[in-house]
């Protein structure tokens, strides 16, 4: 939800996930890899199908086929944005000091913004 940029829906995923227990840091972990793979995907040349995809980037083939279609979606500078900015709710999460589940919810309304508001940030 977060890659294909739906707000709505990836705030409501998030608040099933942290109404059901579980832990804003691993959930920051697993959008980190998740971007990673994004950028990944996205400098991925000739791959033909999932299973080739899989094996470039280290993922089952489907999800390495829906990583090469997200990264088809978003630009690259959107990509590397919205890994800073994860990078940045890691730092905030790790000192301390703000609760974490409205970290991670400023962190998905940041990751879902629309390119023109993201670019002025």
């Amino acid at each position: 939800m977060l890659a294909s940029r739906q707000p709505k829906e990836s705030a409501g995923i998030l608040d099933r996930l942290l109404r059901d227990g579980e832990e804003p840091l691993p959930m920051l972990g697993a959008m980190t890899w998740m971007y990673r793979k994004l950028i990944e995907a996205s400098e991925v040349k000739g791959v033909t199908n999932g299973w080739q995809a899989a094996r470039a980037l280290g993922m089952r083939p489907e999800q390495a086929e829906l990583a090469l279609q997200n990264a088809r979606k978003i630009s690259k500078s959107r990509l590397l944005h919205g890994l800073r900015a994860l990078q940045k709710a890691d730092d905030r999460l790790k000192r301390g000091g703000e609760d974490a589940a409205c970290g991670d919810g400023v962190l998905v309304t940041e990751l879902t913004r629309p390119d023109a508001q993201a670019a002025g940030r």
